[in-house]
């Protein structure tokens, strides 16, 4: 995974949480599956690092995708606690109660995939 694909997963991720409450039903849907892919690239970065890991790759290939792996969970989960505070915040903490939006986002679904 590029530097490239690293500032799509960044904008898609950003872009899916401002429109998410100001946003039509078209561009969230499309939001919605460019956020899948975005995860789908998170995992395939996340399988390149555990094959780097057992494999004969060098230390150095190994630390760069830690940090890549290690940066993008960092980001969404930035994003997730943004949006979380951002949602209870006065009207919108009204306007979400009113749309169904009263659980917090969590990293649900994604799971720390590192072993000891």
């Amino acid at each position: 995974m590029t530097g490239t694909h690293l500032t799509i997963i960044i904008v898609t991720v950003l872009t899916l949480l401002a429109l998410y409450v100001f946003g039509t039903y078209n561009e969230l849907v499309a939001l919605r599956d460019r956020s899948k892919k975005a995860f789908v690239q998170l995992g395939e970065a996340l399988r390149q690092l555990d094959a780097a890991r057992h494999g004969m790759a060098a230390g150095e290939v190994i630390t760069g995708l830690e940090q890549r792996v290690t940066f993008s969970r960092q980001l969404f989960t930035d994003s997730v606690t943004n949006y979380n505070t951002y949602k209870h915040k006065s009207p919108t903490s009204v306007v979400a109660n009113l749309l169904g939006h009263r659980e917090d986002a969590s990293l649900s679904g994604v799971e720390d995939k590192r072993t000891a």
